[in-house]
């Protein structure tokens, strides 16, 4: 009966035409025992061993061709997609970061959140880049697969059907020139659900600031949306009343940003990054002018 000796198996990379392979080789775990490869085809290889005689040369008739063979693949690189917010102004807490007061907002007045591509195997960051809505879709390199995680996308947070903020005003809809019109927009934290993946997944949309368009070239960008004042008059300045220097018809549209949080099976709240931006419905705004007229009394 023949004695087989252990074997240690071990890896060897090769390079072929371009493509890289992992093959595998048997080596030798004691001195008797002698080993060598051989390639077998364009597909894979097959390795052959052999026992060693006294000269140290491996015996004719020990050798042993193994079962396995090692295909030569080009295996797709797992990656990771992750998405950061941008630090703001105003933002620190939600983010965690330092603001930068010059990030130019995207075209809807969000601002871009930071995109990174990262490598699956070892958490390296192979890409990082910002990213409007505007943007076209983010393309992945070739023979590259993205590793499936529980995760709401910026993308998916913009897609649920969220409600616009409500333009209200003091006095409704009307106003006088160089009077001081009082403004505030509703503001609600929104829910919604999702199955993904055989799993519950809650999302809420907090609102964050209010971006107001007053229809006469005057826009202001607020982190609160303001509230009511039953006691204000066109003399009484507030927070957020504005002043028309002209008379005239004027649409205003009070623009919210969202910011989303998700939980899977009712664990944990986790941050979604960026903001969906949501204008109103535009609410018209009538401003007259005011005349002083002497009236006798006899």
């Amino acid at each position: 009966m023949r004695t087989i000796h252990a074997l240690f198996i071990v890896g060897l990379m090769l390079v072929n035409n371009g493509t890289q392979t992992n093959e595998v080789m048997l080596q030798p775990a004691a001195e008797s025992v002698c080993f060598q490869k051989k390639s077998s085809g364009h597909r894979s290889v097959d390795i052959a061993w052999a026992l060693c005689n006294k000269d140290g040369g491996p015996k004719a008739d020990s050798f042993f061709i193994s079962d396995e063979k090692v295909k030569r693949t080009n295996d797709p690189k797992k990656v990771k997609i992750r998405d950061y917010d941008t630090c703001r102004t105003g933002f620190e807490k939600v983010a965690g970061c330092n603001s930068n007061p010059d990030i130019k907002p995207c075209k809807d007045q969000s601002l871009p959140i930071i995109r990174q591509v990262i490598n699956a195997k070892d958490d390296s960051v192979l890409r990082s880049f910002s990213v409007c809505p505007e943007d076209p879709k983010t393309e992945l390199p070739n023979n590259t697969k993205v590793v499936d995680v529980i995760r709401i996308t910026t993308e998916q947070f913009r897609s649920f059907p969220l409600k616009a903020s409500r333009v209200n005003s003091d006095p409704s809809n009307f106003s006088l020139r160089n009077g001081f019109t009082h403004f505030w927009a509703s503001s609600n934290k929104q829910y919604f659900k999702v199955d993904i993946a055989e799993s519950k997944v809650s999302i809420r949309a907090i609102p964050v600031q209010w971006i107001w368009n007053y229809g006469d070239g005057t826009t202001r960008r607020l982190n609160y949306p303001g509230e009511p004042a039953p006691e204000h008059t066109l003399h009484d300045k507030t927070d957020t009343s504005h002043v028309y220097q002209e008379t005239g018809k004027f649409q205003v549209v009070v623009t919210t940003l969202y910011r989303g949080e998700f939980s899977v099976d009712g664990g944990p709240w986790e941050p979604i990054p960026g903001q969906a931006s949501v204008p109103s419905e535009p609410s018209v705004m009538d401003v007259w002018r005011t005349k002083k007229e002497l009236i006798a009394t006899d």
